[in-house]
């Protein structure tokens, strides 16, 4: 194990980014449970990549402080080495939400820096009947962004780990000499 990988995890609000986290660290979900805002927390949690744990300080973020500013949480897009975008498929605005923090993600960090990891997660997949944003629109954007899209249920606990395994798998690189992990953004290949 070496240095912690920072993850940014980001979405409107009520999408599912508190409830994820609680039910992948802790297995501790209960539907009828009433949730309150986050205004930040940060969890910490190990995750086995590629044979070897590695130490997670993921940031569970508002999602009032990426919508409803003019501009996004700035030390929030320095802090992160990958980022986990979050929407609610029952939630036409939700999916919208993300495309808008992607995109301020990216210009804040195109001044000073590369492109760092980032994945999408469609959140409440067993609430099928309900969708609103259509899969292969969904799809069609992530591949159009190059990012990964998952599609994940607080109801399964497995499947919560995989957009976290993906971007720990990509920033966690091994140098080539000694036991050191060198964290350098990975150049985006095809998805």
């Amino acid at each position: 194990m070496g240095k912690p990988i920072r993850v940014v995890v980001a979405g409107g609000p009520i999408c599912g980014k508190t409830s994820m986290l609680e039910r992948l660290i802790y297995n501790n979900y209960d539907p009828d449970k009433k949730m309150f805002p986050t205004q930040e927390d940060i969890y910490l949690g190990q995750i086995d990549v590629r044979n070897r744990m590695e130490n997670l300080h993921i940031h569970d973020t508002s999602g009032e402080e990426w919508i409803k500013t003019a501009s996004p949480p700035r030390h929030l897009c320095y802090y992160g080495e990958g980022f986990l975008l979050l929407y609610d498929i029952t939630s036409e605005d939700s999916f919208n939400q993300i495309k808008k923090i992607k995109k301020e993600i990216e210009k804040e960090l195109s001044k000073n820096s590369p492109t760092l990891p980032m994945c999408v997660a469609a959140m409440k997949c067993d609430m099928e009947e309900k969708r609103a944003v259509d899969v292969r629109v969904a799809e069609s954007w992530a591949m159009t962004e190059k990012v990964k899209h998952f599609n994940v249920s607080v109801m399964n606990r497995g499947e919560l780990a995989e957009p976290l395994s993906y971007l720990a798998s990509r920033l966690a690189v091994q140098s080539q000499k000694g036991s050191f992990l060198s964290r350098r953004p990975v150049v985006e290949e095809e998805i």
